[in-house]
């Protein structure tokens, strides 16, 4: 992977995804294994594993996480060979068929160009897939593709995989998880798809939402001192070049 890549999903990115991402998920995780019957997971764009961790601490016998090859192996939350490296804008190559799929905040970070191609690699990994990926306006590192969850609602559709809105109602005002998930955690189930109970979605919730501990939880970090400074610091940075850049443009005109 390019050298920025690297730089971006680097010690610090994946230090906070194992805090925060670990602890979601070990409460999103029983909801889940209420439902479905789990005996293989994969997380595509998972990270250090956080979330294939939760599952095998759940009990789940087969756990398999993918992501880029900048991902530090000495960080991972889950044993090595349960880590597949994979450029997640290509065809993943994974022929085994899973229980679940997972992605989470993730889809944000590819281009727009490959998103039915992602969820299609998704679909064709299990029959349920719990998604979740940035909204308009979200924010975050290298985000690139920021979409309403009614848009990813459409592409799952097109390979006949319905929404299923019962995550969301039952973590939306948990502290434990992380805002972003329980705003945009979604799961998606094709038309064999086999649960234990029946998933009844709760009335008059649009997929389209906002939740408001995200604000808040964008504001804790506005509020911090060294994140404050280091915002300002960039905008410095950033005003000072692009007044460099007018000044080479009017030089070159002779003005």
């Amino acid at each position: 992977m390019p050298d920025t890549t690297t730089r971006l999903y680097d010690t610090d990115f994946y230090a906070a995804q194992s805090n925060e991402s670990l602890r979601s998920a070990q409460k999103v995780t029983p909801l889940i294994l209420e439902l479905l019957d789990v005996h293989s997971v994969v997380d595509v764009g998972g990270g250090v594993g956080p979330w294939v961790r939760a599952f095998l601490d759940a009990g789940v016998e087969r756990g398999l996480c993918i992501d880029g090859d900048y991902v530090d192996r000495s960080a991972l939350l889950i044993p090595q060979d349960r880590f597949l490296a994979r450029n997640l804008t290509q065809p993943l190559g994974v022929e085994e068929r899973f229980d679940l799929a997972i992605s989470v905040e993730v889809a944000e970070h590819l281009p727009p160009s490959s998103s039915h191609a992602f969820v299609k690699e998704l679909v064709r990994l299990a029959p349920v897939v719990l998604f979740s990926a940035a909204i308009p306006l979200q924010g975050g590192v290298d985000h690139r593709n920021e979409r309403w969850q009614s848009y990813w609602q459409g592409l799952f559709a097109q390979e006949g995989y319905r929404a299923i809105d019962v995550v969301r109602p039952q973590v939306w005002d948990d502290k434990d998880v992380t805002p972003f998930y329980a705003q945009n955690a979604l799961l998606y189930a094709s038309a064999d798809a086999q649960f234990r109970k029946e998933p009844v979605p709760p009335t008059g919730w649009p997929l389209d939402l906002v939740s408001p501990r995200f604000f808040e939880y964008q504001r804790s970090f506005i509020d911090n001192p060294p994140v404050r400074k280091a915002a300002q610091t960039l905008g410095t940075a950033l005003l000072a070049s692009a007044r460099t850049r007018a000044q080479r443009l009017r030089d070159s005109r002779g003005r």
